[in-house]
């Protein structure tokens, strides 16, 4: 059992139930029962099963209180009008948790199953009531011990009689129709509801009861509730069923029309009988149509909604059968092609007229009755793709890709044929095969090599010389492959860790040197070239590489390198001070031999390399150094004219 959460807001409608439910059984009883506690109909138990339905379980004190308030308005002792309210209560309550908790019944009432369960429910539940109630009147002495059978007989039929015609009634209306009152529905409405009154006064009330004496009155019923059936639907005929029942009992307590004496005959046995079946009967017509309707207005709108899907599909549509015929072209198809459905009645007349080329139409032709065929014996019935050339109307040619996909089981001879229009796409697939060819035919002719590497630093694509380093045939032999799988995976560790390095910082990392492995075995010198590799939205997706072969280069440095150390060994070797002087009277070079000769300090050499300061050193130290001074410029204005000359 959920759990019950009040609130104070539920107390007016606690309350309420319970006056409807008291005022309601106070009624029945005081004019439609013979003892004053025994009834074949019971109004207040289908109210309290609508209610706990539409309210919740937690409106059950409604129930009691209404239940216990009606004993005592007809006399009965505190303890049996308690007793009698304990029935009725777990009645109600039971079958509304039973109801709640079947997914075959709603609340809504929309469907016969809907009903049927709702009245099987009824027939169960309904036994508790009557088990206790009776009991509780032969314990009170109300009841003798031979008349409890019958007793506990009617008291069931009555509460059953409640939950199969109130319960529907108050359900169903609890929704107001809102189409009744409208313009052009309301003369209709008033006939009917004039019409259903008018009979039952004719048939409750004895009006014109002889100059109709001729016709099956009983039956005009029926009539009326056909009418609320197929105009007004479900709650036309609830309303014609609650107009009947109230003028029948009218009727009947007034002692007139059909039932006039049936409580004295046979406790409102007859009319019990009379408005079981046709509430029933009525109710699940009324349900029938009703979801017929739903079914109908359902597929009118699936099919507005398919329709409006196939006239705004930029997709060209068709429809065709087995017989090769064409049931339908969508405005994309009729716009792409041109053609309408009186040009292409049949699959022939598209073969005609798109394949002008007889010999490419067959291929159509036959291409397309065998992936036909293949699909339906598959179990996916999934078809072929097949992508054609296209002539169309206006003599254009495009390029279509063809599918065709079954209806189901309903449709099995009918295919939807879609379409695609691929004619940009390949244009756009030519040029950028064109574009990539191009770009393909400048990286082979540059002098360096070019590559491009993934996040993981898995090769995306190179030129021939960076596949020929490699040892790859070809540059497509190295897609997919890392470095360790290359010749070079001694230093896979080495490059993988600056491709990462690009790749987290988004920062090239520019012209450095590094070694590599080559296919004989031998180190090579590279200087390398790393940025980031991104895409149309600026996201780095990888890195992408080019170096060039500097190992000559490299060669030459370390031989210039060695030169240079062999001179500058040979200067620190010989017995002769050297100190070599530009003709713009800078510093060259020179050995230690020269500065110990002359006793000259290391210092005397300065950073701006002029021999100024060195020369007043060492003249300093000569005997006649004007005459030096007086040589020294000679010897370099000499210099000067053999090199100018």
């Amino acid at each position: 059992m959920p759990s019950l959460n009040y609130r104070w807001q539920d107390l007016p409608g606690i309350l309420g139930l319970a006056g409807f439910y008291g005022l309601l059984a106070k009624v029945v009883l005081n004019y439609f029962s013979a003892s004053g506690n025994v009834t074949l109909i019971w109004f207040s138990g289908g109210l309290g099963l609508a209610v706990l339905l539409q309210k919740g379980l937690r409106y059950w004190p409604g129930i009691f209180i209404g239940a216990f308030a009606a004993g005592l308005m007809v006399d009965d002792p505190l303890l049996l009008s308690a007793s009698i309210a304990v029935g009725n209560t777990l009645e109600s309550v039971c079958a509304a948790y039973l109801l709640k908790r079947n997914p075959r019944f709603s609340v809504s009432l929309s469907e016969p199953q809907h009903f049927l369960w709702l009245a099987l429910i009824g027939i169960i539940c309904s036994v508790l009531s009557a088990g206790i109630g009776p009991w509780s009147l032969w314990l009170a002495g109300f009841v003798a011990t031979e008349h409890v059978a019958e007793t506990a007989l009617h008291w069931w039929m009555a509460d059953l009689f409640g939950i199969i015609f109130t319960t529907p009634l108050l359900l169903i209306w609890h929704d107001w129709p809102n189409n009744w009152f409208r313009i052009n529905r309301l003369p209709e409405t008033l006939l009917f509801v004039g019409f259903t009154i008018l009979s039952g006064q004719v048939l409750f009330f004895d009006w014109f009861v002889t100059q109709l004496s001729f016709t099956p009155l009983p039956y005009w019923t029926f009539f009326f509730i056909f009418w609320g059936a197929m105009r007004f639907g479900r709650h036309g005929v609830a309303l014609a069923l609650a107009i009947t029942a109230f003028q029948a009992l009218y009727g009947a307590a007034h002692h007139i029309g059909r039932f006039a004496y049936d409580l004295e005959e046979s406790d409102l046995f007859n009319f019990w009988m009379y408005m079981a079946i046709l509430s029933s009967c009525s109710v699940i017509l009324a349900l029938t149509v009703h979801k017929n309707r739903q079914v109908a207005q359902g597929l009118l709108e699936s099919e507005r909604r398919l329709k409006a899907i196939i006239d705004t599909s930029p997709t060209p549509l068709a429809l065709n059968d087995d017989q090769q015929n064409i049931l339908l072209l969508s405005p994309a198809f009729i716009k792409i092609f041109g053609y309408t459905l009186a040009d292409i009645p049949t699959l022939a007349d598209w073969w005609l007229l798109a394949y002008p080329e007889p010999v490419y139409r067959n291929w159509v032709a036959e291409t397309w009755q065998q992936r036909l065929a293949a699909a339906k014996l598959s179990e996916d019935h999934q078809f072929e793709a097949m992508e054609i050339s296209v002539r169309c109307k206006n003599g254009e040619t495009r390029i279509a890709l063809v599918s065709a996909h079954p209806l189901g089981v309903s449709f099995a001879d009918t295919h939807l044929v879609s379409l695609h229009d691929i004619t940009e796409l390949k244009k756009s697939e030519k040029a950028v095969l064109e574009s990539n060819q191009l770009l393909q035919t400048v990286l082979e002719t540059l002098p360096i090599r070019v590559f491009w590497k993934d996040r993981d630093s898995r090769y995306l694509g190179c030129n021939a010389l960076f596949a020929s380093d490699a040892g790859q045939p070809s540059s497509r032999d190295l897609i997919g492959k890392d470095d360790n799988q290359l010749n070079w995976r001694e230093q896979a560790a080495i490059y993988q860790a600056d491709d990462r390095q690009v790749i987290v910082s988004g920062v090239g990392k520019l012209a450095y040197e590094e070694p590599q492995s080559t296919p004989d075995g031998n180190t090579i010198w590279l200087r390398t070239s790393k940025i980031p590799l991104r895409n149309s939205e600026h996201e780095t997706i990888g890195v992408l590489g080019i170096y060039e072969d500097i190992s000559e280069n490299k060669a030459r440095e370390d031989a210039l390198a060695q030169s240079v150390s062999l001179l500058m060994a040979t200067l620190e070797a010989t017995a002769d001070g050297i100190l070599v002087v530009s003709l713009q009277r800078q510093i060259v070079s020179y050995n230690q031999r020269f500065f110990d000769l002359w006793q000259l300090p290391n210092t005397a050499v300065g950073e701006d390399k002029d021999d100024t300061t060195l020369l007043h050193l060492a003249v300093k130290q000569l005997k006649t150094p004007t005459s030096f001074s007086i040589k020294s410029r000679h010897s370099t204005i000499t210099r000067i004219k053999k090199v100018t000359t």
